[in-house]
């Protein structure tokens, strides 16, 4: 990528204090004047400046933090989709391991698999497919290395004793 543009710079991480000064200052020396974020990570900071940005005459392409709240958190968009009237999958949201190991229980689930995802995850960070069908012999010998699916064994195994964010069971 770095071939395709005319200077490159590298950031603080979005999480760290100075990752704002180093964007504002990377877009007065350059004159930028339109941000198209594309990070997750890097969405709630622009969001959250995005006034402090204007006020630099600097457009920046992000939703407003409130709307941005819903649409990254996957259990709040689908229950605001549902409370529109709109129709979702079926899911279970978890805030505990204990609500996990009963969600996983629930008779909607019996023979299917399991979607697992953290409600606030990005880059396919945060997910697991359970499937009590998969063979993981056959996943060993025939497929590449994905880490995507598990027995509910293993992700309960994974998560015990750990502090959980919001998780869906769908």
């Amino acid at each position: 990528c770095r071939n395709m543009v005319d200077v490159f710079y590298q950031i603080p991480y979005p999480e760290e204090k100075e990752f704002f000064e180093k964007c504002m200052e990377i877009c007065r020396k350059e004159g930028i004047r339109v941000i198209i974020p594309l990070v997750t990570r890097e969405l709630w900071n622009f969001a959250k400046n995005k006034k402090r940005f204007e006020e630099n005459n600097i457009k920046v392409m992000v939703l407003e933090e409130e709307i941005l709240s819903i649409a990254n958190d996957k259990a709040s968009l689908l229950k605001e989709l549902k409370n529109k009237g709109m129709e979702v999958p079926f899911f279970i949201e978890c805030k505990s391991y204990e609500e996990i190991e009963n969600g996983l229980e629930n008779s909607f689930f019996r023979n299917k698999p399991i979607v697992v995802k953290v409600s606030r995850g990005n880059g396919s960070r945060g997910i697991r497919i359970i499937d009590e069908k998969i063979s993981e012999f056959d996943i060993f010998m025939k497929e590449k290395p994905n880490s995507l699916c598990c027995t509910k064994e293993h992700l309960l195994a994974m998560l015990k004793n750990h502090k959980l964010p919001r998780i869906l069971l769908m």
